[in-house]
């Protein structure tokens, strides 16, 4: 097996951000319906988020733009995905009223 070298904090962030996009329904086959998991998306979320308060003053500024960019990214996703649920939620079946 061939030595891939140290793992570097940008590896650490977009693995966190991997995990979210899947969480989010992103791993779903061609045709099926998305498996969302809005907790483990947003544990993901929050992990990033720690990170980044953690790491404050210790990246480089590319550091720092790649996780601010996976953030707000993941952000937006995860807004998109609740407003969905929550207008689901809010929405008559076919023949209710």
């Amino acid at each position: 097996m061939k030595d891939l070298g140290p793992v570097g904090i940008e590896h650490v962030f977009q693995s966190i951000y991997l995990s979210a996009v899947v969480a989010m329904g992103a791993a779903a086959e061609p045709g099926q319906k998305p498996r969302i998991d809005i907790l483990g998306a947003r544990q993901s979320i929050d992990m990033l988020t720690a990170l980044e308060e953690k790491t404050k003053g210790n990246l480089t500024e590319a550091q720092q733009r790649l996780l601010q960019s996976l953030l707000f990214e993941l952000r937006m996703m995860f807004l998109e995905i609740t407003n969905a649920i929550v207008q689901q939620a809010h929405t008559p079946p076919p023949g209710k009223f």
